[in-house]
């Protein structure tokens, strides 16, 4: 029987059999402020931290693979570039937080999930839907907010793992409540693998392998005072080195050349927060220095044949609510964002510039929500000040009811807009053109219907929408405003819980990802997306499974990539509470597949852990 109607046909059971409301996670990345799941309109996923430990979960990609509506492109394996795609947008479109502060801004549009190492994550929260008005530019299509403060309490591991090609990985993660209302952090890690050969050429690479190398650190303190004030500090240092193939066939002769990308990220998080009866508010300032090098191996990082991006980024925000009446709360938000690119950046020795060159974005925004038994509302307008494009404004509305705990409804629309990058904007070329100064904004609208529903041991949901984005940003003869897309699409989830030793989660995605100036699909968006997770533990026996379906995919040569499917099994034990052992194998089949032309899969990949855990 075909996949998409057995996870489709597992909706129907969880309409008739009900009697006790689930009782819902607090989330804080719809509106940067503490709420439960239950009064967020959008979509909502999350992944915690024993999540990410029983199932071994190494990057922010593994994470992003475990999600409804993303579509994951990679140019190889760890370490590797890799892109996503939440509900047909680009991976610009996807604001990515940390604790609540961008990732990327108006410097650095796309994070690449594959450098974010998984082992200083405490629970991602995932929004799908456009969240401009509260967030700004890069929030088109998704939200993803990695949070790795952690609860007030003790927390230790450390971890091994060693997999396929050589693949090392140690890891540690610990937490020490001080007192009640203070806690510090220490986590990092270090990996390595040989890796495989990324972008094989027949007669000409043979043989090649493409390795990796990661170091990462996060130095965390958060306290909150007597009054429920929480103030958090925070360092991250992300270090990835990846090989890729440059190597090309040619009539004036054939080249054969591994380069390396080298990424360097210094970023400094601060925080505070309050949750009351009467006022919320949530206060962030990150600062960040993002180094990106491309040269060949074997050369300088700044040598004839390199490349080097250098972003300054400084980005805060402040929002907060008032609890004007019984349900309805109301408040105004300001967002900054400074990016500056540094002059030595270069690319095949031609600057950027003669100077360093600064993009800046205010935003002001106000915000309203409204929930009671029955009825929920939201309605936000924001005014973005851009330094370069002028002003924008975008809104967003939307209205839900709950009729009984299994159904409740919910309609939102809203606009967005997204600017280009310093990249997009300034990045030269020796042999033609790149960046281009005269690019305009992306701008966006989207609508969206939600149903969805729950009890004791289920949750299902079902959403469809429509995003049309103008101007859109994409490659041509360098970057150019080439694309005017429409995306409708389909979303069908299902969680059952039948104790401590089952849950089953599923979800089908069905897409129409139509670019309308040439009628063609957008290239490398899955029509189809089918994915389903088993997980379990018995005693001391902890156990999942996985699997991933994606359909066929235009490739932006105008050729078609094939469907694949993918299963990945894991089993773990624990002793002691103290000691844990555990195997997995992903793509366990060893499927052959491609979600870029000519970067075929890794294949099958084991991996075995041992974990010390709970040290004091």
């Amino acid at each position: 029987m075909n996949i998409k109607y057995v996870m489709l046909g597992m909706l129907f059971p969880a309409l008739v059999s009900a009697e006790t409301v689930k009782t819902e996670d607090v989330v804080v990345t719809a509106s940067r402020i503490q709420e439960s799941e239950a009064s967020v309109l959008a979509p909502v996923e999350v992944v915690t931290r024993d999540q990410i430990e029983k199932m071994e979960l190494h990057t922010v990609k593994e994470i992003l693979e475990l999600l409804p509506g993303v579509d994951i492109v990679s140019y190889g394996g760890r370490g590797q570039s890799a892109n996503f795609y939440v509900r047909g947008g680009k991976a610009e479109h996807v604001l990515v937080l940390l604790d609540g502060n961008p990732l990327n801004s108006s410097g650095i549009a796309a994070v690449n999930p594959n450098f974010i190492p998984a082992n200083i994550i405490e629970k991602v929260e995932y929004i799908r839907g456009h969240r401009a008005t509260v967030y700004g530019a890069n929030a088109l299509s998704g939200v993803i907010n990695i949070i790795t403060r952690p609860s007030y309490k003790n927390h230790q591991e450390l971890g091994y793992s060693y997999g396929t090609h050589a693949a090392h990985d140690l890891s540690f993660n610990n937490s020490v409540a001080i007192t009640d209302s203070d806690v510090i952090k220490v986590a990092g890690g270090v990996s390595s693998a040989d890796g495989y050969n990324v972008h094989p050429l027949p007669g000409l690479n043979d043989g090649d392998r493409h390795g990796y190398k990661n170091r990462n650190l996060e130095l965390l303190y958060a306290h909150t005072t007597d009054a429920g004030i929480e103030i958090s500090g925070s360092y991250n240092y992300i270090y990835n080195r990846g090989d890729y193939d440059n190597s090309y066939f040619s009539d004036w002769g054939d080249v054969h050349e591994t380069d390396r990308n080298q990424v360097e990220r210094n970023i400094f998080n601060i925080g505070s927060n309050y949750t009351g009866d009467l006022y919320r508010y949530d206060l962030g300032l990150i600062f960040s220095k993002n180094n990106d090098y491309n040269y060949p191996k074997g050369e300088s990082l700044y040598g004839p044949s390199s490349s080097a991006f250098k972003v300054q980024a400084f980005d805060g925000h402040f929002v907060n609510y008032w609890n004007i009446l019984e349900g309805l709360r109301a408040g105004f938000g300001f967002d900054y964002d400074n990016n500056v690119l540094d002059s030595d950046s270069n690319t095949y020795g031609t600057k950027f510039g003669s100077r360093d060159i600064s993009l800046v974005n205010r935003g002001y925004s106000l915000l309203s929500k409204y929930q009671d038994e029955v009825f929920s509302g939201e309605a936000s307008v924001r005014i973005d000040d851009n330094s370069r494009f002028g002003t924008k404004t975008t809104f967003d509305v939307g209205l839900g009811v709950k009729f009984i705990p299994l159904l409740a409804v919910s309609v939102r629309g809203g606009t967005a807009f997204r600017a280009p990058t310093l990249s997009e904007l300034y990045y030269p070329s020796t042999f033609g053109p790149a960046g281009n100064i005269n690019l305009k904004p992306e701008k966006s609208g989207n609508v969206e219907f939600d149903i969805k529903g729950g009890a004791e041991s289920f949750a299902y949901y079902l959403n469809g929408y429509q995003n049309s984005v103008k101007d859109m940003i994409a490659w041509g003869n360098g970057y150019e405003n080439i694309a005017k897309a429409r995306i409708r699409g389909l979303e069908a989830g299902v969680t059952y819980d039948f104790g401590k030793w089952l849950s089953i989660k599923a979800s089908a995605d069905l897409m129409d990802p139509k670019d309308r100036k040439t009628g063609k699909d957008i290239p490398y968006r899955s029509r189809q997306t089918y994915k389903a997770l088993l997980r379990g533990e018995y005693q001391n026996f902890d156990y999942f499974g996985n699997y991933r379906f994606a359909s066929h995919r235009e490739a932006s040569s105008g050729s078609r990539l094939p469907n694949y499917g993918t299963v990945d099994l894991g089993i773990g034990y624990t002793w002691n509470d103290r000691v844990r052992f555990g195997v997995k194998a992903d793509n366990i089949f060893d499927k052959k597949f491609e979600s870029q032309r000519g970067y075929p899969s890794e294949g099958a990949v084991v991996t075995g852990t041992v974990a010390l855990k709970n040290f004091f």
